[in-house]
Formats: C-alpha cells, sequence, structure tokens
C-alpha cells in the first residue's frame, strides 16, 4: 500500500483511485519520461496503432464508433488529427517546400480558364493570360497551407449535416466526422509529399494531387456507407456533394488570397 504523491490517497494500483495520477517514482528516469510524454501525447503503446490502422483501412469506423458511444478504444478525433498534423509538417520540414502547390497550379488553371473563356465570347477586347511569380507563389501557398485547412474542417462538417440526415441535430458529430476525414487527407498528403520528394512533379494536369482527389472521393463515399449505414450509390451521391461544397469554398478562399497577396 502507498500513499499517491499527488492527493495522499492511500491504495495498492497502477492508478491513484481518486485523481487518476499513475504510481512511480517520485522523479523517473530519462527513458521512462519519455515513454510517458510519448503515451500522453500519441498513447503510442496501443491506441495509437489502433487508431491509424483503422483510419486508413476502415473508413467511417471511427466515426461510427464515436457516435456509438465507443470512445476510449481509439485516439479522440481532435488528438489523432492534430497527431498526424505534426507528423505531415515534420514531412514537409524534411523534404522541402516545392515550388509549387495543388493551390497555385489550379489558380493558375482558373485564372487561364477565365482569359479563355472571355476571349471567346468578346470581339472587341481580348485577354492574355500571364504566370504567377516564384515569390507571389511562394507567399500564396504560405498562406493557403494554414488558411484551407482550417476553412475545410468546418464546411466539410456542415455540408455533411446538410447531407446526412444522422447529422441534422449533431453538429459535434459533423465535426468529428470531418476531422477523421481531414486526418486521412493529411495521411494522404505525407504519402505525396514523399513521393515527390523522390520522384519529382509529374508533369501536366493529371500528377500526384489529381489522384489524390479520386483517392479522397473513394474514401469519402465509404466512409459515409460504412458510418451511417447507407448504401453506396447514396453515400456516393453525399461524397460528391461535400466534395463539390468543399472544393467550391476552398476555391473561393484562393481567389480572395489571390487577390490580397498577390
Amino acid at each position: 500500500m502507498t500513499a499517491c504523491p499527488n492527493c495522499g490517497t492511500v491504495g495498492d494500483s497502477t492508478f491513484c483511485p481518486v485523481c487518476g495520477q499513475r504510481q512511480g517514482p517520485l522523479v523517473p528516469t530519462m527513458s521512462a519520461w519519455l515513454r510517458e510524454v510519448a503515451n500522453e501525447l500519441f498513447l503510442v503503446d496501443r491506441t495509437l496503432p489502433r487508431t491509424l490502422g483503422a483510419l486508413v483501412a476502415q473508413p467511417g469506423v471511427l466515426t461510427r464508433e464515436w457516435l456509438q458511444g465507443h470512445r476510449t478504444k481509439y485516439l479522440q478525433p481532435l488528438r489523432i488529427y492534430l497527431t498526424v498534423a505534426l507528423v505531415f509538417f515534420a514531412c514537409w520540414a524534411i523534404f522541402g517546400t516545392p515550388s509549387e502547390s495543388w493551390y497555385t497550379n489550379r489558380l493558375q488553371f482558373m485564372i487561364n480558364a477565365y482569359v479563355d473563356g472571355f476571349n471567346a465570347g468578346s470581339r472587341q477586347r481580348q485577354l492574355t493570360g500571364f504566370s504567377l511569380s516564384s515569390d507571389a507563389l511562394a507567399r500564396i501557398n504560405a498562406r493557403l497551407d494554414l488558411i484551407i485547412p482550417l476553412i475545410s474542417i468546418p464546411v466539410v462538417a456542415f455540408a455533411s449535416r446538410m447531407f446526412i440526415p444522422e447529422l441534422k441535430r449533431l453538429l459535434a458529430g459533423g465535426f468529428v466526422f470531418s476531422l477523421h476525414i481531414h486526418a486521412f487527407a493529411l495521411v494522404l498528403a505525407v504519402v505525396i509529399v514523399s513521393l515527390k520528394a523522390i520522384f519529382g512533379n509529374v508533369p501536366g494536369w493529371f500528377g500526384f494531387e489529381d489522384i489524390s482527389i479520386i483517392i479522397m472521393v473513394i474514401y469519402l463515399t465509404l466512409a459515409v456507407r460504412n458510418a451511417f449505414a447507407g448504401s453506396l450509390r447514396d453515400s456516393f451521391g453525399v461524397a460528391l456533394g461535400i466534395a463539390l461544397i468543399t472544393v467550391f469554398v476552398d476555391a473561393i478562399v484562393i481567389l480572395a488570397v489571390y487577390a490580397v497577396v498577390a
């Protein structure tokens, strides 16, 4: 029987029955302390691998488990998102920032498409396309890398409530679903950054980022089906609706950032 150093409660369990603090030496060894920090941040011992496995291999299962009240078996939605985000930014720092990104590639495409459409419908005045400078690319990318995730998470949450009846009166459920979707998107982004570091940018329209869009639509479809027990056809329609709304809002944000920065 030992007394808890935090609250003084006497007991013989691994955790204090009153305050929940783990019992052990007052000053742990360095290795024990590092294991404790890693476990507190990521639950590396068991929960993180289980959560990542479900996130990647079983779309929608984490959301379904959360909605059903099974919340100690996996990492909490915000924690898994922040954990994967930390890995993503570490990977980004190691491999470096590419000179172009999906955002500015699509921005350039939207600008050129507008110019082409304007020229096709106007006989009196003709516009010319232009390319973004490297400085403008860097400024735009730096802002969009921070703004787009912050915008996309609530957009997907509210769009999910529009299309999924189970979420119409459960805003928290919409955000949980969105966090899981964005956590997988970050896992996919880690893979893309790594592939681009190895193989470089793929020339042309259909590159790594475009393949990732197809993967995300498939993943979103399966996530809707598995989390809310819908048919595959209905789930694809919901996923497509959520994706279109998100892309539309992202496009507005991209153009707004371009107008301010460029």
